[in-house]
């Protein structure tokens, strides 16, 4: 990006020519392209972006093109949502913004992103606020791992909720018609062991699995009568794809 800025038209901006920049924009310039940190500023009239090789990432396909581009351009899928962080910038006055939810159209289509940023004015010579800096760190991955664990920790206590539940229906049927306390206990816990075998195999995911055969291991403590119970349908499997992703059921021929 250094070789980019010093070959870019900026006398065709309102930045005014490389030659005439004043010595405060030229020192914190020279001090974005040292920085490994994701940078940008936006400096003149038109607050025209320049950034650091870190920075290039964030632009997507905008990227080529994008030096010299006034802000509320290069960013005019946001504009609306940080103009406000930037006026207060621009009035002297400091911003930080932690995992702020952006939609941006950086590649051709809408995507949800996640961004801890900050503003702050930048001064000329003259001691001036002429633009601001952006430091920026996409938080997307972080803020959607913190969402997929939220998500989890609801789907186990539902989970042990119903777990609770089914193992409370299971005892209390079983004490209704066991003869005996030892008939009881013995039922029961072939009943809870079928209900653990069943959770077993359907979170093992192995590659394929057979629906029928887990419906029949999930009842099985329960067949104390051949026609208790009669299980039909199609052969169903569960299947993974390449991907690791997994759809159920899928229909496949008659075995």
């Amino acid at each position: 990006m250094a070789h980019a800025i010093r070959d870019h038209a900026w006398a065709k901006t309102s930045v005014g020519s490389i030659d005439e920049w004043p010595l405060a924009l030229k020192a914190v310039v020279q001090t974005m392209l040292h920085q490994r940190h994701a940078i940008c500023l936006f400096w003149g009239r038109d607050l025209n972006i320049l950034y650091n090789d870190a920075y290039k990432p964030f632009l997507g396909a905008k990227e080529p093109g994008a030096l010299g581009k006034p802000f509320s351009v290069i960013w005019s899928d946001v504009w609306e949502h940080i103009q406000g962080f930037v006026e207060d910038a621009l009035s002297g006055r400091g911003t930080y913004i932690e995992n702020m939810r952006l939609f941006m159209d950086r590649n051709g289509f809408q995507e949800e992103t996640f961004w801890t940023f900050s503003y702050s004015p930048l001064f000329d010579d003259e001691n001036n606020v002429a633009g601001l800096i952006d430091v920026a760190v996409d938080t997307t991955a972080v803020v959607r791992s913190l969402q997929i664990q939220e998500v989890l920790r609801h789907e186990l206590v539902h989970r042990v909720k119903n777990s609770m539940a089914v193992t409370t229906a299971v005892v209390n049927a079983t004490l209704r018609h066991a003869e005996t306390l030892e008939q009881a206990r013995e039922t029961i816990h072939h009943r809870i062991t079928a209900l653990a075998k069943a959770q077993s195999i359907l979170n093992d995911v192995p590659i394929d699995i057979d629906v029928e055969d887990t419906v029949r291991q999930s009842i099985s403590a329960h067949m104390d009568n051949p026609e208790r119970f009669r299980i039909t349908g199609p052969k169903l499997q569960r299947c993974r794809l390449p991907t690791g992703q997994t759809i159920l059921p899928h229909p496949f021929e008659d075995r």
